[in-house]
């Protein structure tokens, strides 16, 4: 299995922790951001379909997040910075794969409406951004209102496979985990996991798109992935089963295999030229 590589990359005055793991096409990994499991396992197994660098979202690391980071568009641009950066200095090609779950999903929707010029492909796992419903409509749980329990019952399709007991953790994990909580929180607070304005800008997106949604996802209206498949041009979208808001998670192999599908009907890369 690949090794991830970390190193730390300052962009618009944010240092960001990145680790960067196989080898072949450019694949950007953005997380859930949910901090009852982690994606680290997941990143890992997709390090075998290309080169994949997975940032840590600021705030969930060991850098505070700068004052002018403060919404999932702000992250977009961060990392249509860091998308810039790792591909000029790449010699193998000059697009990307952007491969999102959740939170990551929603920033990456975000990304592709300012510019696809360099995005090569879309996988949004358990999408966010996007509100379905009318406004009496609760198109996703919130999050910050339920004891962890609870929330895990909510998040997996099997919560037991998840559910962990809080005083058996080391302070450092549970630093980790408060940590990530707020750090989601300041991103996704208001308007709650959306942008009123995304889905109106959806069209926008030129890259081919897949949607990955768990059967059993509970945390989210089904209506959401339903309307980013509809307003995105050609998505895809496509159900895992036995799985809740994190399929990535808790089907790896069965999210890898969508992904590899999508991913081997993609035109070849394209080889790098000057962008200037």
């Amino acid at each position: 299995m690949p090794v991830p590589v970390p190193s730390t990359l300052e962009l618009m005055g944010q240092p960001l922790e990145l680790s960067v793991s196989g080898s072949g096409r450019n694949i950007l990994f953005l997380s859930a951001g949910v901090w009852l499991a982690s994606d680290a396992a997941f990143t890992s197994e997709l390090a075998k379909l290309g080169r994949v660098t997975a940032p840590v979202h600021p705030g969930y690391g060991k850098h505070e997040t700068a004052n002018h980071i403060a919404t999932a568009d702000d992250l977009a641009y961060l990392y249509l910075d860091l998308v810039e950066h790792f591909l000029d200095n790449d010699k193998a090609g000059s697009d990307v794969i952007i491969v999102a779950a959740s939170l990551g999903a929603y920033v990456a929707a975000q990304m592709a409406i300012k510019s696809c010029h360099r995005i090569a492909g879309l996988v949004l796992i358990g999408p966010t951004g996007v509100k379905a419903g009318d406004r009496h409509a609760r198109d996703y749980v919130d999050l910050f209102a339920h004891a962890e329990p609870e929330l895990v019952k909510l998040t997996f399709a099997d919560p037991a496979r998840f559910q962990v007991d809080l005083t058996e953790l080391s302070e450092a994990v549970v630093t980790d985990r408060i940590r990530a909580r707020e750090a989601l929180a300041r991103f996704v607070w208001q308007p709650y996991m959306h942008d009123p304005k995304l889905a109106r800008r959806l069209h926008r997106i030129t890259a081919p798109t897949l949607l990955l949604r768990g059967v059993d996802d509970r945390i989210v209206a089904p209506g959401v992935a339903a309307l980013l498949a509809e307003k995105i041009p050609g998505a895809r979208l496509q159900k895992i089963d036995r799985a809740g808001h994190l399929p990535h998670i808790e089907q790896p192999a069965a999210t890898l295999a969508a992904i590899k599908t999508f991913i081997d009907a993609l035109p070849a890369a394209a080889k790098t030229t000057a962008h200037r």
